[in-house]
């Protein structure tokens, strides 16, 4: 697999076979790494299909996918060379499958592959810049979010009671250390967190919960959706810690549609999904104290994050139903059979 991750003639010809065998109007590609190779764009143009290839992560540009590396933003490989993804490691912390990937990234440059597709999907604004200032020409890219079901649509029934909730894995880039440092504050201490997820800084966040007697925290790990999200419904906001740009957080949209705003870092796409004071507020990334400050700031002001969950509320209505997204995703696809012809 490692030797072909560019091209394989072996899955041109199936998708190929495939095609001879079907009548296609479109074709819609999420991910192509490592199995279906870019050779999927090579079959697809022979045959004259239009394509839209959804923009899910870096992976084009960067080895790990997700521009972060030891904490931080990264952007070494898109901006100058693939060959600091060998020096750092930086697919699987292996040298061998970093080897393969920079070679993989270095093909995708110079043979222009990012550029195949007539029409690129961008889950968010913020995402969008990124992939224009790697090289993908400004008139292929499209923004169109994910979306969820409505997970609220009883908003008379709501009742909001005292308590925060994260929902997500429990993780470095995920921010969690950061939470958890700040509800430790003296300050926080009588500001109730529920924590749903598991990761692998769960015994690490288990043990400083009980060294530090924080019974303020619950850790309530895995649990069915319906009960998560009736208790996201309920909570004062959620909170999204997370340290790295993240693709597109589905729990925002999902929060949102359940009439509840967030508090998220000031990073990437957060920055760009929250409207700050509006359906939620922004902390500085990383930063422990502010994040309390703006936790303490919604627990004391009870009536403007009812306000702001109404406003998320509104925003999901706006944006992110599945019909606001079908409806989006027929222009798109409209315009990429007419930028075939």
């Amino acid at each position: 697999t490692f030797l072909h991750l560019d091209y394989s003639q072996n899955v041109y010809k199936e998708l190929i076979s495939l095609i001879k065998s079907e009548k296609f109007d479109i074709a819609h590609i999420h991910n192509i790494f490592p199995l279906i190779t870019p050779s999927v764009y090579f079959a697809l143009k022979a045959s004259g299909i239009p394509i839209v290839h959804t923009l899910h992560y870096f992976r084009f540009f960067c080895a790990n996918a997700f521009l972060f590396r030891n904490g931080k933003f990264c952007e070494l490989c898109p901006l100058k060379s693939p060959i600091y993804s060998i020096i750092h490691r930086c697919f699987k912390n292996s040298l061998a499958g970093s080897f393969f990937v920079c070679i993989y990234l270095k093909k995708v440059k110079s043979r222009s592959y990012y550029k195949l597709a007539d029409k690129y999907i961008c889950l968010t604004e913020f995402s969008r810049q990124l992939y224009e200032k790697y090289g993908i020409p400004d008139k292929k890219l499209k923004v169109k979010p994910n979306f969820c079901k409505d997970r609220l649509k009883d908003t008379k029934s709501q009742q909001k009671e005292d308590y925060f909730i994260y929902v997500g894995r429990l993780s470095e880039e995920k921010g969690v250390r950061t939470l958890i440092e700040a509800f430790s504050l003296e300050k926080m201490r009588n500001v109730k967190l529920k924590i749903y997820g598991s990761g692998p800084l769960e015994d690490e966040i288990k043990s400083t919960v009980k060294i530090k007697k924080l019974s303020n925290i619950e850790l309530l790990g895995f649990r069915p959706r319906e009960e998560v999200v009736k208790t996201m419904s309920s909570a004062v906001t959620l909170v999204f810690p997370s340290i790295c740009l993240e693709s597109f957080p589905m729990t925002i949209v999902e929060s949102f549609s359940a009439g509840t705003p967030v508090v998220a870092s000031d990073f990437g796409n957060m920055k760009n999904l929250i409207k700050q004071n509006h359906t939620g507020l922004l902390f500085e990334k990383g930063n422990p104290k502010d994040l309390a400050e703006k936790i303490l700031y919604l627990y004391s002001n009870r009536e403007l994050a009812y306000e702001m969950g109404k406003n998320a509320r509104e925003e999901y209505l706006q944006k992110y139903t599945p019909e606001v997204n079908y409806n989006l995703l027929m222009q798109i696809y409209e315009e990429a059979i007419n930028a075939n012809k």
